[in-house]
């Protein structure tokens, strides 16, 4: 997930705290990284929920669609 800023350290750890299920998310300035080992369409750890508990907006892409978006960008 990209944010628009860089969360506080404190906001993330309070998201961490309060995922509803296991997943799993880690932070890197305005880099989100999550893992949702049960799938994402079952999950109740929205981008909703992320960018409240974060208090920053943010955009997100699967893996396969990142490295889609990176071929066509390096074709040029």
């Amino acid at each position: 997930m990209l944010f628009k800023s860089a969360p506080a350290p404190g906001d993330v750890k309070a998201l961490q705290g309060a995922i509803p299920g296991s997943e799993v998310i880690r932070v890197d300035e305005r880099q989100g990284y999550i893992t949702y080992p049960d799938g994402q369409g079952r999950s109740r750890l929205t981008n909703a929920l992320i960018e409240s508990r974060l208090g920053t907006r943010g955009t997100a892409r699967n893996w396969n669609t990142v490295l889609k978006l990176a071929a066509i960008t390096s074709e040029k």
